[in-house]
């Protein structure tokens, strides 16, 4: 079962100062979803024991981690999922998600 779904990250060039001299110091970017949510921030809101499954708009797996933080989903979307729930053997390597993630 998915427990959340953050939708179509893509780069914020809408920066508050702060973040603006982090991505100058730390030559970093910043994400920011369809909703208005910054990445960084909702990496955050994701439970410790699950799978986060990063995936493009036409359903294909480009991350998979256990660890929100080791992913950079730009021009990807999120879900997190039980680790029950992920099937065996899953891997980036021509998986493609369910339809309905993309829809949710």
């Amino acid at each position: 079962m998915k427990k959340k779904t953050y939708k179509n990250f893509t780069i914020n060039i809408n920066l508050t100062d702060t973040q603006k001299e982090e991505a100058e110091q730390l030559n970093v970017q910043f994400l920011i979803s369809d909703n208005g949510e910054d990445w960084y921030e909702t990496a955050k809101t994701f439970e410790e024991n699950t799978v986060k499954i990063s995936y493009d708009s036409n359903g294909v797996i480009r991350s998979i981690s256990e660890d929100a933080s080791m992913l950079f989903p730009l021009n990807c979307s999120v879900s997190e999922f039980s680790p029950s729930d992920i099937p065996e053997g899953i891997n980036i390597t021509g998986w493609v998600a369910d339809k309905e993630w993309n829809n949710q």
